[in-house]
């Protein structure tokens, strides 16, 4: 298959991926969110009782805390098991770093809460992991810097200088009477960017979720995408 066909084929997956999610099962989305937000009808009549029972709702809220009891009530979200008496230390690692990762990298108790939710109320949750290369941008100014404080700054490859003032200031003489050199301050304002690289989880809302209509499961669905 060359290139061309490749582009169509893949393009025509998506076509009906989204006709499908589109088409077929937002709707029941649709639906199935009103229940929970318990919304009109549209059918009420005037004079007569416009109440909507909550008991999606009600039984979504009362089966979240259920579900997730199971997966934090512990200190470890996941835990490595060493297949060997050797690779112990490993494995301990290993779940050290994934759980530092969803607990403290991310924030993996709200973000099982909201895929939970969307499992519950609009039947896919979808959880998504990501490497970021994101870069994080702040700016700051210091005032009195003296020259080595200064050149620290200048050297700092993750600092652009944007403005810097001048000061100089004469100290009194010593006790000899001689005039000890001008002493030089700086007023700086400085931006710094900061590399976020790090894995990131993110919970994906299910009608951003792409997957071939005749899928089972991910792992053998011929296209699985998140637009």
């Amino acid at each position: 298959m060359d290139d061309e066909h490749f582009r169509a084929s893949v393009k025509a997956s998506i076509d009906e991926a989204v006709d499908y999610i589109d088409g077929f099962i937002a709707p029941q989305r649709a639906k199935a969110t009103a229940y929970y937000r318990g919304d009109e009808f549209g059918n009420e009549e005037d004079g007569r009782s416009r109440i909507v029972m909550t008991e999606v709702r009600d039984t979504v809220q009362a089966m979240v805390p259920s579900l997730l009891r199971i997966f934090t009530s512990s200190d470890q979200v996941v835990e490595f098991a060493p297949n060997t008496a050797d690779k112990t230390d490993i494995a301990e690692q290993q779940t050290d770093y994934i759980n530092h990762v969803f607990y403290n990298d991310n924030p993996g108790f709200s973000i099982l809460h909201q895929a939970f939710k969307d499992a519950l109320v609009r039947r896919t949750g979808v959880i998504k992991w990501r490497w970021s290369e994101d870069t994080e941008i702040s700016e700051a100014e210091f005032e009195d810097l003296d020259e080595g404080q200064l050149l620290v700054l200048q050297q700092d490859p993750s600092v652009e200088i944007m403005e810097i003032e001048e000061e100089i200031e004469q100290e009194a003489a010593g006790p000899d009477g001689v005039l000890p050199p001008p002493a030089k301050y700086y007023d700086v304002k400085i931006r710094r960017k900061i590399e976020k690289n790090r894995v990131v989880l993110e919970s994906v809302p299910p009608e951003e979720f792409l997957i071939a209509r005749d899928a089972r499961d991910i792992e053998g669905a011929a296209y699985v995408g998140h637009r």
